[in-house]
């Protein structure tokens, strides 16, 4: 199924999200995602096992670390690391899961629909989470060119 436009608002909407994908690399395109979303305001809780903290923000080892768990996952992992972290996030009751495009897999897609998650893939997070960056934007005019951008 095709993600709607409405999908992408409601989940950016939430403003706290369990993280996986943090990188001891500070370069990454997953660090740069924490970093734009909690300036733009939203709580970021980055999962780990090796990393305290990145840039002042602190990472749990596990999602079984946080109390007060959020009801939304973003997801930069490898295909095979997704599914893996799949059950903890549902078993954590997190209905809402983004995993960043080239992050899915048939077997992710599939667990998340016969667990009731409300998924978005296949879709870059900063195309949308304002504000977008000109690079961003020229990616988002291309998909829309070209019928691939969420409507």
């Amino acid at each position: 199924m095709k993600t709607s436009l409405e999908q992408v608002r409601n989940f950016l909407n939430k403003k706290n999200y369990i993280f996986y994908g943090v990188s001891s690399n500070k370069a990454k395109f997953s660090n740069s995602v924490i970093k734009h979303l909690v300036k733009n305001g939203s709580s970021v809780f980055p999962i780990h096992p090796d990393i305290g903290e990145l840039d002042g923000i602190k990472c749990y080892k596990s999602i079984n670390e946080l109390e007060n768990k959020p009801d939304s996952a973003i997801i930069f992992l490898s295909p095979e690391n997704t599914e893996k972290v799949l059950p903890d996030i549902v078993n954590a009751g997190i209905k809402n899961v983004w995993i960043q495009q080239r992050s899915e897999s048939g077997k992710a897609i599939a667990y998340c629909a016969g667990n009731g998650i409300n998924l978005i893939h296949g879709e870059c997070i900063l195309m949308f989470s304002e504000p977008v960056t000109f690079i961003h934007k020229f990616h988002r005019f291309i998909n829309r060119v070209v019928g691939k951008l969420p409507s």
